[in-house]
């Protein structure tokens, strides 16, 4: 049985962390990762501002729970659900860079995620996007 943790950094009033984990794309890597840490009470955003990669597919086989295959669509729909119902946040922003933490701010081990439109500071990170510039 997991024990799910009681305070985390984001959860501290006193802890300048606006969230425990910060997953940088909306696709099926990115949703997976937020839901798994999102159900283990951390609490988590996702960003999400761009065209995920899936996309592409006309159907996806095989994929975790779908063995006989479901539309591109309908999968990122049923993850973005699962974010929501296990206490994640979906956030409709494209980030334009993930930095370390100052080392003089109040949480130096953290860091820093900027979007199209702000900052956001994240105990952790985890990257799910394909970069392209084009």
């Amino acid at each position: 049985m997991t024990t799910l943790p009681t305070e985390t950094p984001a959860t501290d009033p006193d802890s300048p962390v606006d969230y425990d984990v910060a997953v940088v794309g909306g696709g099926a890597a990115g949703l997976s990762a937020a839901v798994f840490t999102a159900r283990y009470g951390l609490e988590t955003v996702v960003f999400d501002g761009g065209k995920a990669a899936i996309t592409q597919c006309a159907h996806v086989e095989n994929y975790l729970g779908f063995p006989g295959g479901i539309s591109p669509d309908r999968l990122l729909d049923l993850g973005r659900a699962q974010v929501g119902a296990a206490g994640g946040r979906l956030v409709d922003e494209r980030v334009t860079a993930v930095r370390p933490s100052t080392p003089d701010a109040d949480a130096p081990d953290a860091f820093v995620v900027e979007t199209t439109e702000g900052e956001t500071v994240a105990d952790r990170v985890v990257v799910a996007a394909a970069y392209d510039d084009a």
